[in-house]
């Protein structure tokens, strides 16, 4: 079974200003952090807030992917979004193009030379694919120096611009050691098999 987490988090300093909105559920995380729900999640409670507190909203959707917005005086300063499907997608499209007659699915994950296959499609795509942009876009809402109003150092600052760049992405022996990494980094190691559905 894949891991699900979502919630939206508040320094424990802040959550006086963020109870005064009544959320539906809430808990500690650690010593530093709180997760909160509204009922519904609705955006509008989540903005409110946000003109008093600085949030920030993470999810880890095991197989599918992890990402982090920050939301302040209503609006979102900082966002990251990492899809792990985006690959086979694309790669799907790309194989589907090159052999309109044949079933892209069959011919990447099925037949016996599938594996092969996969992998010279794969560098194929890739000859083709302009990485520089694809890594601008990905990384392009990433604002890290906004992580200071949830009393991040300079030192955890500069681990997150680290962590969320190009190089560090292609060096990495597992994409699920980027969000593990970013956890391990803004202090909420905690969040992990929590969401809404479990408390509401």
């Amino acid at each position: 079974m894949s891991e699900f987490t979502s919630g939206n988090l508040v320094l424990n300093k802040h959550f006086t200003k963020v109870a005064g909105y009544n959320p539906k559920y809430h808990k500690e995380v650690n010593d530093k952090w709180c997760v909160f729900y509204m009922e519904g999640d609705h955006e509008s409670d989540i903005t409110n807030i946000s003109k008093e507190v600085p949030i920030l909203y993470f999810y880890n959707f095991e197989d599918h992917g992890w990402g982090y917005s920050i939301i302040h005086d209503c609006k979102k300063i900082s966002a990251f979004d990492f899809s792990y499907e985006k690959e086979e997608i694309d790669l799907q499209n790309y194989v589907q193009e090159k052999f309109p007659d044949e079933d892209a699915i069959e011919l990447l994950y099925i037949k016996p030379n599938a594996r092969e296959f996969r992998e010279q499609m794969l560098e194929q795509y890739y000859e083709g694919v302009n990485k520089e942009q694809f890594f601008r876009e990905l990384f392009n809402g990433i604002e890290a120096d906004s992580f200071r109003l949830f009393e991040l150092s300079d030192q955890q600052i500069m681990g997150i611009k680290e962590q969320l760049s190009a190089n560090t992405l292609l060096k990495l022996k597992s994409k699920h050691d980027l969000v593990e990494n970013f956890k391990t980094i803004v202090g909420i190691q905690e969040m992990s098999w929590i969401r809404s559905d479990r408390f509401l």
